[in-house]
């Protein structure tokens, strides 16, 4: 007989979940949630489309600018930094200004940093996970001293 009431008793749970009530509760949960803020898949990434700096290269130690798209207001007090990455490591640029299209940094004066011109990865990173969250396909010309 326990065995029995406890089987009538899921039963009701189950029957009352298909009842009209329980699915306008459900459909009313659905629409109070379309206001949430859109998934971070549909959020654009940042995008560099190029460096401006003086003359044709970046000495070590000098400023210059990244140029681009969707790098977000005041991005570094808000879990993001720029990074180079050379020799399997990883290093963060001094950021001197940053808005949504143009971020001003100090290149670095590391001597482990060869010069030419060659494909650097500097790019925009989230400093709570490690992950590059721009593309870090832009060449900069790095001057010989």
């Amino acid at each position: 007989m326990k065995l029995h009431s406890q089987l009538l008793c899921i039963c009701g749970i189950l029957i009352g979940m298909n009842s009209p009530a329980w699915a306008a509760s459900q459909s009313n949960e659905v629409q109070t949630n379309k206001f949430k803020a859109a998934p971070p898949s549909l959020v654009p990434q940042p995008e560099i489309i190029r460096f401006q700096h003086s003359g044709n290269c970046v000495n070590k130690s000098q400023e210059f600018t990244i140029i681009g798209r969707h790098f977000g207001v005041n991005g570094q007090n808000r879990g993001k930094a720029v990074w180079l990455r050379f020799g399997g490591s990883n290093k963060a640029l001094a950021v001197a200004q940053w808005s949504d299209t143009s971020i001003r940094v100090k290149f670095p004066s590391d001597p482990e940093l060869r010069t030419g011109r060659y494909l650097i990865d500097i790019g925009i990173v989230n400093t709570r996970t490690s992950q590059w969250l721009s593309n870090t396909n832009v060449h900069l010309n790095v001057c010989r001293r």
